[in-house]
């Protein structure tokens, strides 16, 4: 690849990236006008779109895997990115070039000006960024693309599309500024994803959320399905995880998951049963979907690296509860190594305390991630030592984790709190 086409990459995205972030959504109106700029790109495929607090991305990632092994054309828009912003755009499975990010870019930038030009307000940043991936399905011909929600859903860029179905994984208290201080709030903006007459399904697992959707659903005409409906149970099964679901193919030998973390199985069975109102306009042969469900990765969701050493993005007591399952899982009974950083706007008194009460680290290294949202290490390790863990502060994020592996000796590291923190830490992985 050319150093133009490189140092024109690096361009569009520190321009990208200087647009502000966490503003004031534009109306979903503007964003409609931003694509009849495009030439109205979201006509070209058809859509799936998932929202929620934790699992989204994972469950996006699934279902895009399944319908890729069945043989179609697949888009996919998640974020955050880890590494690089390409990551929030994949078509077939593979993130986009550099050169098809430009292209995309420019295109977008240019209705941007446009829009502008006639006094609308510019895009967003989140809205640039979902602009930019319908021109880049559209022009790569894919046949379905799985879209993520950014930030709630009622509200939200994404929310201007009309899906075959709508997914919401678990709901929990997060970005609570923006979306609400009680879970049914937060559900509510969930909900708003809803449309009339499009299937939906959801994580009923908590009954303040499932009361909150499914009279949504009911308001707007729309099949709905709870997760519990499926009857699914899963097991671990060496480094891979079994999930059974009753009254489908898959009852008695199930899917086998390429991840040991127990809490995936509840958002491939989501993607599963999403999977189920598609069968007439996308059908998948069984084998397909064994390969799909089977081939799935998802980089920073108890992603293993070498050394026993885990990343977790969990950022919110929802995703820190489920990570602890699976890390007590992974550790087996050896000692717990944390490396931790938190930004300042989330709820990290309760995520450690509930840390230091399930998996009893031995050692804790506090570290920040260099955003100036980042909670100063030392405050996070005072946090920890008054919840009763070891804990030393290292604020500059190679040396803490270098300092973390040296101190793990015979144990497990687990990398969490933060997505920006795994982001770091792949990176620094790299250049090891």
């Amino acid at each position: 690849m050319g150093t133009g086409t490189e140092e024109a990459y690096q361009a569009a995205v520190a321009d990208i990236e200087g647009i502000v972030r966490f503003t004031s959504k534009n109306a979903l109106s503007h964003t409609v006008r931003a694509m009849e700029y495009l030439g109205g790109p979201e006509g070209a495929f058809s859509v799936l779109h998932v929202a929620g607090t934790n699992g989204k991305g994972s469950c996006c990632a699934y279902l895009e895997a399944v319908l890729r092994a069945g043989g179609y054309r697949t888009g996919l828009f998640t974020s955050p990115h880890l590494v690089d912003t390409r990551e929030r755009f994949r078509v077939n499975g593979e993130i986009v070039s550099e050169e098809t990010f430009l292209d995309a870019y420019r295109t977008v930038k240019d209705a941007a000006g446009k829009l502008a030009a006639e006094g609308e307000t510019y895009p967003t940043y989140f809205e640039f960024l979902f602009l930019m991936s319908l021109v880049i399905f559209r022009k790569a011909g894919v046949d379905v693309a799985v879209m993520e929600t950014g930030l709630g859903g009622r509200l939200d860029a994404t929310n201007v599309l009309r899906p075959l179905v709508s997914v919401i994984t678990s709901v929990s208290l997060d970005h609570m500024q923006y979306l609400g201080d009680t879970v049914e709030a937060i559900a509510a903006e969930k909900a708003g994803i809803i449309k009339e007459g499009v299937p939906v399904v959801f994580d009923d697992t908590d009954e303040r959320v499932c009361g909150v959707i499914r009279r949504k659903a009911e308001e707007m005409h729309a099949p709905v399905k709870g997760l519990s409906e499926a009857g699914a149970l899963s097991a671990p099964d060496g480094d891979m995880l079994t999930v059974k679901i009753p009254g489908t193919p898959f009852a008695e030998n199930g899917l086998r998951l390429r991840t040991k973390a127990a809490y995936q199985a509840d958002n491939a069975v989501l993607a599963f049963m999403a999977l189920a109102f598609l069968q007439d306009a996308f059908p998948v042969p069984e084998e397909a979907v064994r390969k799909g469900f089977g081939s799935m990765r998802w980089d920073g969701r108890m992603q293993e690296l070498p050394g026993r050493i885990f990343l977790d993005g969990a950022h919110n007591e929802g995703g820190i509860r489920a990570f602890a399952g699976a890390a007590e899982a992974a550790a087996q009974g050896r000692d717990v190594t944390l490396l931790f950083a938190a930004m300042k706007d989330k709820d990290y008194g309760t995520m450690i305390r509930y840390l230091c009460g399930r998996l009893h680290p031995k050692t804790v290294v506090a570290t920040e991630t260099g955003s100036a949202r980042s909670l100063p290490a030392d405050t996070l390790a005072g946090l920890f030592a008054e919840a009763g863990a070891p804990a030393a502060a290292v604020p500059d994020m190679k040396e803490a984790f270098a300092y973390a592996k040296t101190i793990q000796g015979d144990g497990v590291l687990f990398v969490v709190g933060s997505l920006y923190l795994i982001g770091g830490i792949l990176k620094l992985y790299d250049q090891l």
